[in-house]
């Protein structure tokens, strides 16, 4: 019987809806085909498309159109394509905690971390850390402040490394663990036909390479040009992926101001120089973001080792 009521379409998913029903879903929408989709699952194509004819059943409503040379997602079906996608990567990252759990029993730490605390602070950490303890598994997202406080309120990352926010989320406390500082740096093999300019003013007329907006950096230079009464000689481009940052930085003479943190890997290994300015610029340091409760034991071990070191 047809009906657009919720709850009752609810109550016919939770009952016979299957994973391979989502994982057909998902199979469809990138190969186009039931004949590639059954290859892909090691199926039939007869139990393929009974597969499929059974959840449009239990949704009244057809998810793809047959067409002669495949099938084609409907409204609905691509309504529900990213539903399903997030359901089945749900159910890879539970595989991924329970496999870890079942190892050792000492579970996964899942960190959103800024730049420069993965420059600065995870490149050096993490590779002892896991030596010490392979039996805990950790993955990395890099991420701003806006992308690891989404990251948090959703719970997908159990540790946030950044700087200090504005306000603390709920129910949880910052540890400062790496004191930052703001550097003038360019690639190393500029660095010679540079002076290190006595001023701000002086500095400005070299060519500049801008952080993009909205980071701090930028937030810093752009005060600074307001302060000065100057306009610093800034190179067109502006760049948010550090990759390109450090290819445009080695394909000119110029320029960028930078936290020492997200250069320091390669500035030891002679890629990058680094000047310091004329008059320090307070930047706060790098640190954990922790639950005050709950945190699970890797992740607070992982936290402890961190925060017991200097860096």
């Amino acid at each position: 019987m047809s009906t657009t009521n919720p709850s009752v379409i609810a109550r016919r998913l939770q009952a016979k809806a299957r994973i391979r029903h989502l994982q057909l879903i998902v199979l469809l929408s990138e190969l186009g085909s039931l004949k590639k989709a059954s290859e892909a699952m090691n199926l039939s194509q007869p139990a393929v498309t009974q597969i499929l004819s059974d959840l449009e059943s239990l949704l009244d409503m057809p998810l793809f159109e047959r067409l002669a040379r495949g099938v084609k997602p409907t409204p609905t079906g691509k309504a529900l394509i990213p539903i399903a996608q997030r359901i089945l990567h749900a159910i890879s990252d539970t595989s991924e905690t329970v496999s870890a759990m079942k190892r050792k029993g000492e579970g996964v730490v899942r960190i959103a971390a800024i730049a420069g605390a993965i420059s600065g602070l995870l490149v050096r950490a993490l590779p002892i850390f896991s030596e010490k303890h392979p039996e805990i598994q950790i993955t990395v997202v890099e991420a701003d402040a806006s992308g690891w406080s989404t990251l948090l309120a959703n719970q997908e990352v159990d540790l946030v490394i950044c700087r200090r926010p504005v306000v603390l989320p709920t129910a949880h406390r910052f540890v400062p663990v790496l004191t930052d500082r703001y550097v003038i740096a360019c690639h190393s093999s500029f660095a010679a036909s540079f002076k290190r300019h006595a001023s701000w003013k002086a500095w400005s007329k070299e060519l500049w390479l801008p952080s993009s907006l909205g980071s701090l950096a930028r937030q810093t230079l752009d005060n600074l040009q307001e302060q000065l009464g100057v306009e610093f000689n800034q190179h067109p481009v502006t760049a948010r992926v550090l990759s390109l940052t450090w290819t445009l930085l080695k394909s000119k003479r110029m320029v960028t101001l930078v936290p020492y943190s997200v250069v320091q890997q390669l500035h030891e290994l002679g890629e990058m120089a680094v000047f310091e300015p004329p008059k320090p610029l307070p930047f706060q340091p790098i640190g954990l973001l922790l639950a005050e409760e709950g945190a699970g034991f890797a992740t607070t071990k992982l936290a402890d080792y961190i925060a017991s070191k200097t860096w």
